[in-house]
């Protein structure tokens, strides 16, 4: 392979830009598990707070307070509590969203992108090796062909050939011109892109650090104003007052053996007033005639139809 005196400073290069792979690799890496872990905080929060919701219905329905909407001041303290708590959890949910989708946009995609330019220079390092390569192998060839050229020069006989390979030598030699101009200008081309990579590189680094900073920072102002002020809500609530205001078991218990009491006896009153009252007593309607009429009077009141007699069967 060829040496050059840049070789040093490419071989430089190349480990730099290895070391900055593999960093920011790392860095992306936990990036992910960071923004998953922050999504997974917006659902769990956004759970717990649907827990607490039910807990404070539960708490309402309990002590009857049901159908009074938004009324808080009815609750007892535990519902109270876990009605503030349930709302402080679904605004930290949707914090944890937003700062979710700002890591994505602020800093994971930024990210990305500092690594597609690290891949990009890469490929410009390959491309000058891919050069070297050329230029080694045409000077290999060139130093062969000189080698066959002198073989003929000096052999008896083989003059004729000599032309051949001398012609085969000179295609050989522009051919290593070529290579030689491409393999440099190659080279400091990727010199230059290297060093706009590290300048550019830089300054998107920085604001990308510095807005990563600057999210993190407003995400957790607002997080622990969420927080601060839940914590003077809950202290001002009375804890005791847990369950014994809206009604008792007990008293309710009570209730309910009195009512199934009274009720006992007015279905006993109702049923002897039932039983005592008096009974009609009519006289039983006459047996019909024998001469095929009905009485026309029963009781003075009802009159029974004429019929005809039946036919005899002969």
């Amino acid at each position: 392979m060829v040496r050059s005196p840049d070789d040093a400073i490419f071989d430089e290069i190349t480990n730099y830009v290895s070391a900055l792979e593999m960093g920011l690799k790392r860095i992306d890496t936990q990036t992910s598990s960071l923004i998953r872990r922050d999504k997974d905080v917006s659902t769990c929060m956004l759970e717990f707070g649907l827990g607490c919701d039910a807990l404070c219905h539960i708490d309402d329905e309990i002590n009857g307070v049901i159908g009074e909407g938004d009324d808080t001041t009815s609750s007892t303290g535990i519902g109270q509590t876990f009605r503030q708590m349930g709302k402080t959890a679904d605004e930290i949910s949707k914090l944890s969203y937003e700062y979710y989708e700002k890591e994505l946009s602020c800093f994971r995609e930024p990210l990305r992108d500092h690594l597609k330019m690290i891949h990009a220079v890469k490929i410009a390092l390959q491309k000058r090796h891919n050069r070297r390569v050329t230029y080694s192998t045409c000077i290999n060839a060139v130093e062969s062909k000189k080698a066959s050229v002198h073989k003929y020069k000096i052999t008896p006989g083989k003059e004729g050939k000599s032309v051949d390979a001398a012609a085969s030598l000179a295609r050989a030699e522009a051919t290593l011109i070529v290579a030689k101009q491409n393999y440099e200008e190659c080279s400091q081309r990727a010199l230059r892109e290297v060093d706009r990579f590290r300048r550019e590189n830089a300054s998107y680094m920085y604001a990308t650090m510095l807005e990563f900073a600057k999210v993190q920072k407003e995400h957790h102002d607002k997080m622990n104003n969420a927080w601060g002020a839940l914590v003077p809500q809950l202290e001002g609530l009375d804890a005791s007052d847990s369950g014994l205001r809206g009604k008792s078991f007990v008293e309710a218990s009570a209730a309910a053996s009195k009512n199934d009491s009274n009720v006992g006896r007015e279905v006993e009153a109702v049923t002897t007033d039932v039983q005592n009252i008096a009974m009609p007593s009519y006289p039983p309607p006459p047996e019909p005639t024998s001469n095929g009429m009905e009485s026309s009077v029963l009781n003075e009141a009802v009159r029974y139809r004429t019929v005809d007699p039946l036919p005899t069967e002969e």
